[in-house]
């Protein structure tokens, strides 16, 4: 999938703003990790763990948190789920959750919100990350983690 430089329309004709009930709609707003594989928090990290979110705004751009630094860009979603999202420019590093939201985006080919899950996918159909609605205390697997 090719990301265009401004916000019109994909290949597909989609944009963040298509129809009502469509993913690109049900995404927009606020998201909480709760499972990225791969990401373990630290001890230290799980004090800002539900610091981190992603947020998906109408216009086509993101902003997100790892827990105290943060990063944007823009993406799509065509109207059968396919996503693209732009790698973030410059930014800080501050010790916190490190929570890759901005890696769980720019490597994910696929978008779904699946009974109030954003899910997200690779185009080999792997879980790249999964997000509630809702802070959580601790990643999924962790003592304190959302079910």
């Amino acid at each position: 999938m090719v990301l265009l430089a401004g916000c019109g329309t994909g290949q597909d004709g989609a944009t963040p703003q298509d129809g009502p009930g469509s993913v690109s709609e049900q995404m927009i707003g606020t998201w909480y990790a709760w499972d990225i594989p791969g990401y373990q928090a630290t001890d230290f990290g799980l004090q800002t763990f539900d610091e981190a979110w992603i947020e998906f705004r109408d216009d086509g751009t993101w902003s997100a948190s790892d827990g105290c630094n943060g990063a944007g860009g823009k993406y799509e979603v065509g109207a059968d789920g396919d996503f693209s999202a732009t790698k973030p420019g410059p930014q800080t590093a501050i010790g916190c959750a490190n929570v890759p939201n901005d890696r769980t985006l720019y490597t994910s080919s696929k978008v779904a919100v699946v009974d109030g899950v954003l899910v997200l996918s690779n185009q080999y159909d792997n879980i790249t990350g999964r997000y509630l609605r809702e802070p959580q205390a601790a990643p999924s697997g962790t003592p304190g983690g959302a079910p």
